[in-house]
């Protein structure tokens, strides 16, 4: 299909119109044409639409072909406009192609018309294309120098064949004290102050990225600058685009933190400096000692809430076993067992949260290694293919730690192991005794400790991760946090101790803990005390906001011969006291909660039972043992404390200390 051509035709004659278009026709193109013979239909014509060409007869009856050549410019188109005649002389022609034409054809020669108009089009087109280009380019060069006159930084552009600067902007005129013509032609070796090797100063400006350096003012003052260095290439030439940020003001304030940072380190507390821009310019040692705290807080808390989920499994697993098993299976007592060991794991968990709350400093004591490893093993290898073997020497030295922070390191040391593990195997546990040789591998002081490995059989771990193994949040499982070997490396730190790990890929892995030893033994562990048996009956009034505990704790004193009645806040259950006093049925004594969310409970609820009661027996039972009301609470009035989780025996312990 010929690509559509708009021509337009001033001409008075029909039949000359009718031939230049059967000439036309011999062309590339599709002719769509319109006549006009007079000058106001030629400017109509003009105003309306757009066109490709003009054919116009340069002898007219009501205008000449000069009047509609002045009516195009008057209008400021670039239209190819051919004169197409009959009388056009040489002279006329002549001054016709300077009064702007672009060609003329004979009427009686019109096989030049096709090739004049071709030829007027492709220059039509190449005069486009150079406009369009001139105007990007004034656009370009409009953008370029408004974008550089705001920059707020000093701007230099550098040739790189000569070295020498070809532009700057104002920022560049107040960086160095000089007017832009006194700056445009410097080599760029001559921003910077003499000690600087001209070679030196052409590598860095030659590179993209950013230093720091010094430039030389007119008058002689050096003023530090931050220089950034992109690369640009215009018109086939390469230029280096360098910004200069005066940083006087940050050097400053950095020499001024300098200066008392010797002092600062010598204070205790944790100190920070910091920027207007929010960030910390300094800090001291004793900040990172807090920081190191606090990260150590972080992480094994986090540990707590990944272990806290594994233990709630425990319990609901095996609780669901329990109540959906026949009365008489022969799996019920120990899918109870099961739960109960859940159980304990959950108490060890609570106990671990309030030593954080102490800042995550473990509470140390003298242990006895086998005593304290051994069940920790066995607990982590619950439901595990794995098979243990101990290896305990009978005089291994005691160590000094945190029980609880203890049994967490070994937990997750076993918990990898039986993940690497998948088939059945063994599990080696040994310990030894260490003295005055310490491995160079735990980068700790001579002295007496204890050496606990733990091997495996497993998959082993590849020398590309084993480096980072240890680091927070590092992980190679899909659903893991990346915490575990991070909480041991943190434990490990706190107790003066170090973790090592060896391992051959598809052979095992082996896990060396080095912990020191403590100065004796031990006390002898106290035999478990008899169950005790219940000595008092009565009502007890119960006053807590959770409905699961009212349930356990009604069943328990329903179980144990107690009536029971429960309140779900604290101005309840006084009303409820104080009216069964007044029936002559009063309640023997009162278990109450150290916080209910929006409602009296505690110190508070205490003062309102006494005060109705004098002789109230009000034990307070609550979850965090370490707050001040349960420390000072016998002294408020409070007949006893009942931490909680509780037991069955201490229950009935407390009940038979109160109701005596």
């Amino acid at each position: 299909m010929k690509p559509l051509l708009r021509a337009l035709i001033v001409e008075d004659s029909e039949n000359d119109t009718v031939l230049l278009l059967r000439n036309l026709e011999r062309s590339d193109f599709e002719i769509a044409h319109q006549r006009v013979e007079t000058a106001e239909a030629l400017g109509d014509a003009l105003d309306k639409e757009s066109w490709d060409i003009l054919f116009c007869d340069f002898t007219m009856p009501s205008f000449n072909g000069l009047r509609a050549l002045e009516i195009v410019k008057e209008r400021n188109i670039d239209l190819p406009f051919i004169f197409v005649s009959g009388t056009l002389g040489e002279d006329v022609a002549v001054q016709a192609m300077k009064e702007g034409a672009h060609d003329y054809v004979m009427k009686n020669n019109l096989a030049r018309l096709v090739p004049a108009m071709e030829r007027e089009l492709r220059e039509a087109k190449v005069r486009r294309l150079r406009r369009e280009a001139e105007e990007d380019m004034r656009v370009s060069e409009y953008k370029y120098r408004h974008l550089f006159e705001s920059l707020a930084d000093a701007a230099f552009l550098i040739d790189k064949e000569t070295g020498k600067i070809i532009d700057t902007n104002p920022q560049a005129e107040i960086l160095l004290g000089r007017p832009r013509a006194g700056i445009l032609g410097m080599k760029e070796s001559q921003l910077f102050p003499p000690r600087r090797e001209p070679s030196a100063v052409t590598e860095l400006l030659s590179a993209e990225g950013g230093f720091e350096s010094n430039v030389l003012q007119k008058n002689g003052e050096i003023v530090p600058v931050y220089v950034s260095v992109s690369r640009l290439q215009l018109y086939d030439r390469r230029f280096s685009l360098a910004l200069f940020r005066d940083i006087t003001g940050r050097k400053r304030s950095e020499e001024k933190i300098q200066e008392q940072a010797n002092l600062l380190e010598l204070a205790q507390d944790a100190i920070f400096a910091r920027g207007l821009d929010e960030k910390i310019q300094y800090w001291n040692k004793g900040a990172e000692q807090l920081y190191e705290r606090l990260e150590l807080i972080g992480t094994l808390t986090t540990g707590i809430a990944h272990d806290l989920n594994n233990i709630l499994q425990i319990l609901i697993t095996n609780l669901d076993l329990a109540t959906s098993a026949p009365a008489f299976d022969e799996h019920l007592s120990k899918y109870l067992d099961d739960a109960i060991r859940g159980a304990d794991r959950a108490t060890n968990l609570a106990k671990r949260l309030l030593s954080f709350s102490k800042g995550g400093v473990p509470v140390k004591q003298s242990l006895d290694v086998a005593e304290t490893l051994t069940p920790a093993v066995l607990l982590a290898l619950s439901g595990s293919q794995l098979q243990p073997l101990f290896d305990l020497p009978p005089d291994l030295y005691p160590v000094f730690g945190d029980s609880v922070q203890l049994t967490q390191v070994i937990e997750n040391i076993v918990v990898n192991a039986c993940e690497a593990t998948p088939q059945k195997g063994k599990l080696l546990v040994r310990a030894e005794n260490i003295d005055e040789k310490i491995p160079p591998s735990f980068e700790l002081p001579v002295g007496r400790y204890v050496k606990i490995e733990i091997e495996d059989h497993g998959v082993g771990i590849p020398d590309r991760i084993r480096e980072r193994i240890f680091e927070f949040c590092f992980t190679t499982k899909p659903c893991g946090s990346g915490l575990g070997l991070a909480t041991v490396k943190s434990i490990m730190q706190q107790h003066g101790g170090s973790v090592a790990m060896e391992s051959i890929v598809g052979h095992g892995t082996t896990v060396s803990l080095l912990l020191p030893a403590a100065a004796r033994r031990p006390g002898p562990t106290e035999s478990p005390m008899p169950s005790p048996v219940v000595k008092t009956t009565g009502r007890i009034l119960v006053i807590d906001d959770d409905e699961m505990i009212l349930g356990v704790v009604d069943s328990m004193l329903n179980t144990l011969g107690y009536h029971c009645a429960v309140a779900k806040d604290g101005v309840e259950g006084c009303d409820m006291y104080l009216r069964a006093k007044a029936d002559g049925t009063p309640f023997a004594a009162v278990l109450l909660d150290a916080t209910i969310p929006n409602g009296l409970a505690g110190e508070e609820a205490l003062k309102f039972l006494l005060q109705g009661d004098a002789d109230a027996r009000v034990i307070l039972f609550s979850g965090y043992t370490e707050s001040d009301l349960f420390k000072e609470a016998e002294h408020l009035g409070f007949r006893a404390v009942l931490p909680k989780p509780f037991s069955k025996s201490e229950f009935v312990a407390v009940f038979n200390k109160v109701l005596l």
